[in-house]
């Protein structure tokens, strides 16, 4: 296939490149999105190459593969200048953490590949940045993403992409090897653990959206019960029995409206399960309400806007409060 626009960031970036390949759809046509490369961080012992399907309207992979690696010399046999199906099939090969990497480096990263490219409106803005051939901004779009997967210094990528419709790439397959093929993956790359109730640590105005959240973000959260016996007693509670004070975790998933334990009272349209690892490889899960917002490891900023705020409302409280005084003062004398 011809490439339709040269690698690079328009020359100011060659470690973050993006091939847009030329396809045969017409503008009434609605295209899927074939999308391919390897990523990789300097300063962090990880490397990937990954190969991904996406549709309009589907809240699924059409296809999926994602290979990860602690020796970045594996990326040497993943060639992006083969046909997409034949790096499809070499990351297939591949599927899976290796070297030094674990599962739950796998769940955190397809997790993330899941948040950015299946929610609905990234999805929608990225197949319309590829019909329009804007690559700026699709590479700030996997500049995002690589980097809530490889968190530590600079990341480098070589990504292609392409629009498709349907049989365009190979024959459809029958929707029941389709089916078995993704349930196959999602197994593989779900590592099953004992997952411990944690309470979930939140804190006002300076908290954090826990629907904003991503896989590898940082949070605090408290042991309870019998896990928090697992932690030595200078990180127990003095004010709570059988709990911990807050603990640093990594964030694994985020999910919606969950299935709430039975002694949980409220809907679950109003609460968001995250799950965690903590240090010490133990993991855990805890439910927060929506509109609360989780204390985050590193905390933003102060943010002027908010210290104007609440200085303002202690000026209108002391108006208020000098007219009211005022007031009784000239009715009563």
């Amino acid at each position: 296939m011809a490439n339709s626009s040269s690698k690079g960031s328009g020359g100011k970036d060659a470690s973050r490149e993006f091939s847009i390949e030329s396809s045969k759809i017409t503008d009434d046509s609605p295209p899927s999105a074939a999308l391919w490369g390897t990523f990789r961080g300097l300063k962090e012992n990880m490397a990937g190459a990954f190969y991904a399907e996406i549709a309009p309207g589907k809240n699924d992979f059409e296809k999926f593969g994602l290979a990860l690696f602690s020796d970045f010399s594996n990326l040497q046999d993943f060639n992006l200048t083969t046909s997409p199906i034949a790096f499809r099939n070499k990351v297939e090969k591949r599927f899976g953490p290796h070297g030094e990497l674990k599962k739950s480096d796998m769940n955190m990263a397809y997790g993330t590949f899941e948040n950015f490219l299946l929610d609905p409106s990234k999805k929608d803005e990225l197949l319309n940045w590829l019909r329009e051939n804007n690559r700026e901004n699709i590479i700030d779009f996997f500049d995002q993403l690589i980097t809530n997967i490889i968190r530590k210094g600079k990341i480098k990528f070589n990504i292609s992409g392409m629009l498709f419709t349907p049989g365009e790439l190979e024959p459809e397959k029958s929707k029941a090897k389709e089916k078995k093929k993704k349930k196959q993956r999602r197994e593989s790359s779900e590592e099953q653990h004992s997952y411990h109730r944690l309470s979930i640590v939140t804190i006002p105005l300076k908290g954090v959206s826990p629907g904003e959240l991503q896989p590898g973000d940082e949070i605090y959260v408290r042991a309870m019960g019998k896990i928090a016996s697992k932690f030595p007693d200078s990180l127990q509670s003095e004010k709570y029995d059988d709990t911990t004070v807050p603990l640093e975790a990594t964030v694994e998933s985020i999910t919606m409206q969950p299935q709430l334990p039975a002694d949980h009272d409220g809907n679950p349209e109003d609460y968001i399960e995250i799950k965690v690892r903590l240090e010490n490889n133990l993991y855990g899960r805890g439910f927060v309400y929506k509109d609360e917002t989780v204390k985050t490891v590193h905390e933003p900023e102060d943010d002027d806007s908010d210290i104007m705020i609440i200085v303002g409302i202690f000026i209108a409280s002391g108006v208020a409060l000098m007219l009211l005084t005022l007031a009784a003062w000239m009715i009563f004398g």
